[in-house]
C-alpha cells in the first residue's frame, strides 16, 4: 500500500530531531495516565513491546524504561546509529531493531505489546495498516495506536500555517468511531480510546511574513489557554486521539 508520505519525507522530519532528550517524561507527560494503564491491560506480564516506524526512539526507550520490558521494532529510515547508540549508551534493554520496509517484513516473533504512533494514518486505508501491525501481537496481546487529531480546529489553522502537513494525513482514522468500528469489524476488543491534551500549534513548514504575523498571537492564545484544555480534552482540539487493543487468544 502507497503511502501519502515517503522515506525523504521522515528523513527530513527527524533531520533535527534529537534521539531524545532528559525531559521525556515531561514531553509526554499529556500520555502518561494512558501509558501506565497498559500493563494492567495485559493478561501476563509484558517482557517484549515493539514498535512499529520505532526511529528516531523516543517512545520505545521511554516504554521499555518505565515498565521494564525489552525494546524491539523496526522502521526503513537508512542511518538507525544514533538511535541504536543511545540504547547502548543508555542501557535501554534492546532486542531485535530491524532496519527494513515493515511492508515486506514478516514476524519471525510475536509480541506483548505492538505500537505505532502517528503511523496508521499516513496510508489511504488505515485499517489495513492495523491488520498488518496485529500480525506482530501474540496470542492475546495488546496493540496501541495513537494517531494526530488534525480535525475541527486544527483544519483552519492548517489551511493558514500547515497545510503540506495536513495534506499527509488522512483524517478518517481520527474518530473514537473509526476504533470502536475497527474493533467489530476485526473482533477485537477495544480496551480504552481517548483524545489527550491540549491544542498543539507546532507547524511543519516556513511562515510567510503576513502568516507570521497572524500565527504568533493564535499560538499565545493556545498557550495560555492549553493548561486548561488539557483537563478537559475533546475531539475539537486535543492534539492527540490513543487506542489500545487486546487482540484473541487465537491471533495468528
Amino acid at each position: 500500500m502507497e503511502p501519502l508520505t515517503n522515506e525523504s519525507y521522515w528523513e527530513k522530519h527527524f533531520e533535527n530531531a534529537p534521539v531524545v532528550n532528559q525531559n521525556l517524561a515531561r514531553q509526554f507527560e499529556d500520555f502518561l495516565p494512558f501509558f501506565d494503564r497498559i500493563p494492567t491491560y495485559s493478561p501476563r506480564k509484558m517482557e517484549r513491546i515493539f514498535e512499529v516506524g520505532c526511529f528516531p526512539g523516543r517512545y520505545l526507550h521511554f516504554l521499555s524504561q518505565r515498565w521494564g520490558v525489552e525494546a524491539n521494532g523496526i522502521d526503513f529510515v537508512r542511518d538507525f546509529s544514533p538511535m541504536t547508540d543511545f540504547f547502548r549508551a543508555s542501557g535501554t534493554p534492546v532486542g531485535e531493531l530491524i532496519q527494513g520496509d515493515f511492508f515486506k517484513t514478516e514476524p519471525s516473533k510475536k509480541y506483548d505489546l505492538v505500537l505505532s504512533i502517528g503511523f496508521i494514518e499516513h496510508f489511504p486505508d488505515p485499517t489495513e495498516i492495523l491488520k498488518r501491525q496485529a500480525q506482530w501481537v501474540s496470542d492475546g496481546g495488546l496493540m496501541m495506536v495513537t494517531v494526530p487529531n488534525k480535525r475541527f480546529l486544527r483544519i483552519p489553522f492548517a489551511f493558514l500555517f500547515d497545510q503540506k502537513n495536513q495534506d499527509a494525513h488522512v483524517l478518517t482514522s481520527m474518530r473514537i468511531s473509526y476504533f470502536q468500528n475497527a474493533a467489530q469489524l476485526l473482533g477485537w476488543e477495544l480496551l480504552d480510546c481517548r483524545y489527550v491534551g491540549g491544542f498543539n500549534s507546532k507547524v511543519h513548514q516556513p511562515l510567510h511574513r503576513w502568516q507570521m504575523a497572524l500565527y504568533r498571537p493564535i499560538k499565545f492564545v493556545f498557550k495560555k489557554l492549553n493548561p486548561w484544555l488539557k483537563k478537559n480534552p475533546s475531539k475539537w482540539y486535543s492534539h492527540t486521539l490513543m487506542a489500545v487493543y487486546r487482540l484473541p487468544a487465537s491471533n495468528s
